[in-house]
């Protein structure tokens, strides 16, 4: 999540693209200060340059970026019986292409009731779940849209027209299906009970595979849970990993922009 510093006589502040959005047009062009600072930005790959404009404005360079993929609990892999997701883009599971379907069918098998029935027996009790075969987040209903691909909330045409993107409506109809119908994901009761330890779904022990960002190593013991990280399925013919990322950037009211971008490449770059 953006989390914004104390101010400081500089006015930088780290944020990230949503925090960025609530001041929009109130950040800085960074481009001409690091060119007359002497930094050279074609060091960094242009789509991280991308990713760190906002309406076509470079606000800050690179920093704090956090990749996403899948991790997964070993332990309940093994007492499945079940071979481990694949770490490689391109790997089969199972012998088939590790894409939406097979991996549905495989949270669907690691979701268990109270009598270790899975959410394919037909036994299985959907209202005494045990373990989840999957969770997404934490995250917003962006996040979970963008399992699906990338997208804007609006038409393309027209920015103050919204529009859901098709995508989207495919992510949020499968999330919902997951929760309310094939029962792999928790929902909003699971997420918050002593089993699923109160929000910390993974750490917990009962979540078998949880989508999540680097900076998610914050949150459970590393050392003692026994853990591992696959890559994303495809889904629409591609892989979409989602990035969180912040940056330092300056207010176009400040009055110090080169003293404050002398700060801030310091701090980024050393």
């Amino acid at each position: 999540m953006p989390v914004k510093t104390e101010p400081c006589p500089h006015r930088h502040y780290i944020v990230g693209k949503a925090g960025r959005a609530s001041f929009q047009g109130a950040w800085h062009d960074i481009t001409p200060l690091a060119q007359a600072a002497g930094v050279d930005l074609s060091k960094y790959d242009p789509a991280l340059l991308d990713f760190t404009k906002d309406e076509g404005v470079l606000v800050g360079i690179p920093f704090a970026l956090f990749p996403s993929f899948i991790y997964y609990n070993k332990d309940l892999f093994d007492e499945a019986k079940l071979p481990y997701p694949p770490h490689k883009v391109g790997d089969k599971y199972q012998g088939k292409d590790w894409n939406l379907d097979t991996f549905t069918a495989l949270a669907q098998e690691l979701t268990v009731d109270k009598s270790g029935n899975a959410a394919t027996d037909a036994n299985f009790d959907a209202k005494n779940i045990t373990q989840f075969g999957f969770f997404d987040g934490p995250t917003d209903a962006r996040g979970v849209a963008v399992l699906f691909g990338g997208g804007l909330p609006y038409a393309s045409s027209d920015p103050k027209t919204a529009k859901i993107p098709d995508n989207w409506r495919q992510a949020w109809s499968w999330y919902y299906n997951s929760v309310w119908k094939t029962h792999l994901s928790p929902n909003a009761d699971y997420q918050n009970s002593d089993l699923l330890a109160k929000g910390n779904e993974f750490k917990s022990g009962h979540v078998a595979m949880q989508a999540s960002h680097t900076w998610y190593t914050c949150c459970f013991d590393i050392a003692k849970q026994n853990w591992d990280i696959a890559v994303m399925p495809t889904i629409n013919g591609k892989i979409t990993a989602k990035l969180h990322g912040d940056t330092f950037a300056i207010l176009k009211s400040s009055k110090n922009q080169k003293v404050a971008f002398n700060v801030l490449s310091r701090m980024v770059v050393d």
